[in-house]
């Protein structure tokens, strides 16, 4: 356990460094941010319709409309279950991560990229997509997978971190971020993640129910984007892909 929480504190520390350091050269112009526009440019060559339905549905995975009503279904099974201390820190996780994201792009203001559908558009940096996905997503998982084999939870650790890759990557190829935005959501969330994580086993690690827990996440999650996609028509979802 003393392992455990030392390397969620180093992690923690890490990310958070990361994070300021991205913030500086995002403030800067520093060296990253030059690796902005040829991205921006490289995966726009790629667009086509296939890719761009693809994407938009893997971005839809990413969404705080979805996410932030999944948070809410996990809060209130975990309650229901007598589990207060893991709702709790999950609670915490989640929204201050939100907190804190949010915070930053209404404190930096940077432009989004010159988007083929800027619609309705939001401050860019950090990604609120990314800090959303890893840290709802992040928590979650690390409350199934707390009793797993440690071969298991690193092959659990890697699905996620492809799986947060692929909503970066969309966010990317539909032209509604930097990559430096991307970079910054996903450490920002991963400190909080680590940060909650460490004070959670600190006092208890016992998450009962997982795989019921993982059930109840994934049956909420299908509908939650199910009825997101029928809020829009096709006309719309210009405005669905520069939010956050």
């Amino acid at each position: 356990l003393h392992r455990v929480d030392r390397r969620q504190r180093q992690m923690c520390i890490r990310d958070r460094l990361l994070c300021a350091l991205i913030s500086w050269q995002v403030l800067t112009s520093g060296v990253l941010t030059q690796w902005n526009l040829p991205l921006y440019h490289l995966l726009q060559s790629f667009r086509n319709p296939v890719f761009d339905v693809t994407m938009l549905g893997v971005t839809l995975l990413g969404d705080k409309v979805v996410l932030l009503p999944l948070l809410l279904i996990v809060l209130i099974y975990l309650t229901l279950r007598k589990q207060y201390w893991a709702a709790l820190h999950c609670a915490f996780n989640g929204f201050s991560a939100v907190t804190l994201a949010y915070t930053l792009k209404y404190t930096l203001h940077i432009m989004r990229p010159e988007a083929i559908l800027a619609v309705k558009s939001t401050p860019s940096f950090p990604s609120g997509h990314m800090v959303v996905a890893t840290s709802i997503y992040g928590f979650v998982l690390l409350m199934i997978t707390v009793r797993w084999q440690t071969r298991n939870k690193q092959l659990a650790c890697g699905g996620f971190i492809g799986f947060v890759a692929l909503i970066g990557l969309s966010r990317l190829y539909l032209g509604a971020h930097w990559l430096t935005d991307i970079i910054a959501g996903a450490s920002l969330s991963t400190a909080v993640l680590m940060f909650s994580a460490f004070f959670w086993h600190r006092r208890s690690t016992d998450t009962k129910h997982a795989t019921e827990l993982a059930l109840v996440t994934l049956c909420a999650l299908s509908l939650l984007v199910g009825i997101r996609c029928l809020l829009y028509t096709s006309d719309a979802a210009d405005d669905l892909l520069c939010v956050d």
